[in-house]
């Protein structure tokens, strides 16, 4: 089973190519499913940069094996650089997939949406209620995306999205065992996937993220971790990189 983010939509079928005689293959990445959204503002400089550094770099030597690259090649995709974003690689994915990830993942917010960034903590309890019409936008949008594919709903797979503020959060232990929907934990929710027979409903092992509040305790689910446990969000930072010249105005979603 493959755990690692954002390089697991990209290569997880390669990964899966490399153990033919496996008993079973299962690829399951943390937090990386970055969507193509625009910024608060309307742009889309950060997916830009990103591809431009795709581009720059000649990054489809590490596309091996990537079905999406494959049907670009095909011309079925109009640019072999939009299949190192999430959204394109796990729509033609064909290795068992369960997707672990925040519907508000916090490195997205703030790099991605760099909108209402003041109350970007403490799970949103200091924000407006336009505030938190913003962030039920974005997650909204978010799971357009994930719902796009038809690997969301094939057999074999399964995903657990929740709300939390997060990004990576899950790598803590406890947080593991504790963050839940529904009154199923991430752990619970991957083991029983993970055992499954690898051709279950699809649905019989997704978990979606509820609403924020919109009075009250913004955050929805009670079972979301201080962010004093986070291992990533104390560090991150937003990627304050110069604008450049670059190819890619507005993205193509899906």
């Amino acid at each position: 089973i493959v755990f690692y983010k954002k390089q697991s939509y990209i290569q997880g079928d390669y990964v899966g190519s490399r153990y033919p005689g496996a008993r079973k293959y299962g690829v399951a990445p943390l937090s990386g499913f970055f969507p193509i959204h625009a910024s608060q503002a309307g742009d889309y400089e950060f997916i830009a940069q990103l591809l431009t550094s795709a581009a720059m770099h000649n990054a489809t030597g590490g596309f091996d094996g990537n079905r999406c690259y494959e049907a670009a090649q095909r011309g079925e995709i109009s640019d072999p650089y939009l299949c190192g974003m999430s959204n394109y690689s796990y729509a033609y994915m064909e290795a068992n997939f369960f997707i672990i990830n925040s519907a508000l993942d916090a490195y997205s917010l703030l790099n991605i949406y760099n909108g209402d960034t003041d109350c970007q903590h403490d799970e949103f309890n200091e924000c407006s209620i336009k505030q938190i019409g913003d962030f039920d936008g974005w997650e909204s949008d978010f799971m357009d995306q994930v719902e796009a594919a038809s690997q969301f709903t094939r057999k074999g797979n399964g995903a657990f999205i929740q709300s939390c503020l997060e990004h990576c959060a899950v790598e803590d232990s406890k947080t593991f065992e504790s963050l839940s929907i529904d009154g199923m934990t991430v752990s619970q929710a991957l083991q029983q996937w993970w055992e499954s027979s690898g051709s279950d409903p699809a649905a019989d092992h997704t978990y979606t993220p509820c609403t924020l509040n919109k009075l009250g305790e913004h955050q929805c689910n009670p079972t979301c971790p201080n962010q004093v446990n986070y291992l990533e969000i104390s560090r991150m930072k937003k990627r304050n990189v110069p604008s450049t010249p670059h190819a890619y105005s507005t993205p193509m979603g899906l």
